[in-house]
């Protein structure tokens, strides 16, 4: 079953000024049907700011689920998942989230996860609690209310590059060439 609380690795949709544009869940979600193709499970609990998808990669479907909050959006994924259908699934939300943002005049949006909280200075012991984002750059997320880096872990890059998994980081790990190559992310912007 679905835990908001303990899936760190969720990708978050994150905007700017700290809200989500009012009718730009509707619109991602209606585009996210008709151009990406998209379906809604009708086996899952359906409601006005969490919709229960599945997708088709490769003719296997996966389960998505994409809420809506107050400051962000949440696309979690049920079910283990190879590295690339992370990486297809993002990059069908970014294509829709750009062409929305574009047509609703909005700047396009940021991605990030939820914070760690071990590392994050936020004042917030309680991170399980409630759990704030994490802005991602190029190589590491930095939490959205103390400005606290935190390392990208191999979970969290699978969403932004088709090439990183498990086996790469763990063969290139000892070759700092090598490494700084296999874990380039592709997605995110600087």
């Amino acid at each position: 079953s679905y835990d908001q609380s303990r899936n760190s690795s969720c990708l978050l949709v994150l905007f700017d000024h700290g809200y989500c544009p009012v009718g730009l869940f509707c619109a991602a979600t209606t585009r996210l049907i008709a151009k990406h193709k998209w379906k809604v499970n009708t086996g899952g609990l359906q409601f006005r700011n969490k919709i229960n998808f599945y997708c088709t990669y490769s003719e296997i479907s996966y389960n998505v689920i994409f809420s809506a909050f107050p400051t962000h959006y949440e696309i979690c994924l049920m079910g283990k998942l190879v590295p690339k259908v992370k990486y297809m699934i993002y990059k069908d939300i970014d294509a829709v989230f750009g062409k929305v943002c574009e047509d609703m005049k909005y700047p396009p949006p940021s991605y990030g996860f939820y914070c760690p909280g071990e590392s994050c200075k936020c004042g917030d012991a309680s991170y399980t609690q409630n759990q704030h984002p994490a802005k991602c750059t190029s190589q590491e997320m930095i939490c959205c209310y103390s400005d606290t880096p935190s390392c990208l872990d191999v979970e969290h890059k699978q969403w932004f590059s088709e090439v990183v998994s498990q086996e790469q980081i763990k063969v290139h790990s000892s070759q700092p060439e090598m490494r700084d190559q296999v874990v380039k992310l592709e997605g995110v912007p600087t």
